[in-house]
């Protein structure tokens, strides 16, 4: 099934592009509102980077990430048009969060491509550059489940998360051990039919390094993934 899967989503990433097209620049203060095909799918992209999360009503939207290519294939469920618009989440490489208001429409799908706002800056020594660069290389790995270069993964028993309360859960996911500090991988979901905001400040524990969390405020029936670095005792 997994072969079929892969098979599938390498045709749509090969393929001649028969979608209708749409560029959006990223505003992680406000909400876009778009359309997408009901009837075939859909392709979301990011400009010189890539996908690391997509987040909906399962019910509504499913997904499925493309590593290979960054990209997330996007169809509607039971191939029928949305009666109420709904909203997704779409998590950059880089930490980007967007919010889409999506309706449905017949068609071609859509492909919808991404592009994160180019601000001037000054120029940078080759050691910063490299530096960003490694630091997203490394949150994109963890969040996607996998292990960061010098890093291996052992198990997590049920954890505790300091600051989610009711009606937000935290779930241990995975745990990444480096030379100098351990990363542990978190699911937070919103189970309420309101937005829950987290203090990211109180997710910090005494040993914790850094935390990272995409967004503070979770949608209803959201899940979102947050990493929790702790000095390792040497």
């Amino acid at each position: 099934m997994k072969l079929q899967l892969l098979s599938v989503l390498t045709f749509f990433a090969t393929m001649p592009c028969a979608e209708a097209l749409t560029k959006v620049e990223i505003n992680p203060k406000k909400a876009i509102e778009i359309q997408i095909s009901h009837e075939d799918v859909n392709r979301f992209s990011v400009e010189e980077g890539s996908i690391v999360d997509f987040i909906g009503d399962k019910k509504k939207i499913h997904s499925t990430l493309y590593p290979a290519t960054g990209a997330a294939f996007v169809y509607v469920s039971k191939g029928q048009k949305l009666e109420k618009p709904t909203s997704i989440s779409i998590t950059t490489g880089s930490g980007e969060i967007q919010t889409f208001i999506v309706s449905s429409r017949e068609g071609a799908g859509e492909l919808v491509v991404l592009s994160e706002k180019k601000e001037e800056t000054k120029e940078e020594t080759s050691l910063s550059t490299d530096y960003h660069s490694n630091t997203i290389l490394l949150l994109s790995k963890v969040l996607s489940g996998q292990a960061p270069e010098g890093y291996g993964v052992r198990g997590v028993s049920e954890m505790d998360l300091n600051g989610i309360k009711d009606p937000l859960r935290a779930q241990a996911i995975k745990a990444f051990e480096g030379p100098f500090e351990t990363l542990f991988l978190f699911k937070i979901s919103n189970r309420s039919r309101r937005p829950a905001s987290i203090d990211k400040n109180t997710l910090k524990r005494e040993g914790d390094l850094w935390v990272f969390i995409p967004k503070e405020t979770l949608l209803p029936g959201e899940t979102l993934s947050c990493i929790i670095a702790t000095q390792k005792e040497i």
